[in-house]
């Protein structure tokens, strides 16, 4: 067994950490929370709403988002097409994305190196670029998985700060370390 009774409550506008050793699970719950895996039993309820079951893109448009432990960046895309990606995912308009993910490149801090292609960003980059994606489907609920793996001291310090500014954006984040 992965997971069993769990049992958790997050307020709207918190930050909730996991943390545990290899192997317990962590992963797994969040794979079940966005709807890769579906629970043998029990019940994931969202807004009151029973959301086993429901694929991950269906759990994006109710406002459920995620990064994964490595890094999923497209290499051979800009950082702004790798924003837009997530951006179509409320318009299909191509300038409506591009306003967005230009507006959420801002918001990281990334702006500056938008025509970069991702294969030539270091790891803090691509890190923002895969958080700048997620926040571009306009997430209400961000599950952070290992966001901050492979940082040094200093840029967790700043990855922390960045955390805490997505959550004043109204986002609540599950994150693991």
């Amino acid at each position: 067994v992965a997971v069993s009774e769990v049992d958790l409550h997050i307020d709207d506008g918190e930050i909730l950490g996991l943390i545990g050793p290899n192997g317990a699970g962590k992963t797994t719950l969040f794979n079940l929370i966005s709807g890769f895996y579906r629970p043998t039993e029990g019940s994931i309820l969202y807004k009151g709403e029973n959301i086993v079951g429901d694929a991950p893109y269906l759990l994006c448009k109710k406002g459920i988002t995620r990064t994964f432990q490595l890094t999923k960046i497209f290499p051979n895309f800009s950082i702004l097409d790798n924003v837009v990606v997530g951006a179509f995912h409320n318009s299909a308009d191509y300038s409506r994305a591009v306003s967005e993910a230009l507006r959420v490149l801002d918001f990281v801090g990334l702006t500056e190196k938008a025509a970069k292609l991702g294969k030539d960003l270091n790891i803090v980059d691509k890190k923002r670029v895969e958080v700048a994606r997620v926040l571009a489907t306009s997430p209400k609920l961000l599950l952070l998985d290992e966001v901050m793996a492979g940082l040094n001291p200093t840029e967790v310090f700043e990855f922390t700060k960045f955390i805490r500014n997505i959550r004043s954006m109204g986002i609540t984040i599950i994150i693991i370390e």
